[in-house]
């Protein structure tokens, strides 16, 4: 099995062995990063890796709405 590349416009973060366990630890990453940034908005993906689980980023700038 070949690892995956990196899909353009995504980052590696970083890797877990197990895919439940990426998960939370992509979510925490992402909880925080969105609280101490208010102006962005992270998007995370998990995808299976020779044996292991990538967690690949992509943070955006939010878009202001008119109230």
């Amino acid at each position: 099995m070949r690892s995956p590349k990196v899909p353009e416009g995504w980052e590696y973060w970083t890797s877990e062995p197990d895919e439940e366990d990426a998960w939370r630890l992509a979510m925490a990453y992402k909880e925080t990063h969105e609280r101490v940034r208010s102006d962005v908005f992270v998007r995370l993906r998990v995808v299976p890796a020779k044996g292991t689980h990538w967690i690949l980023r992509r943070i955006e700038q939010r878009q202001e709405t008119a109230a």
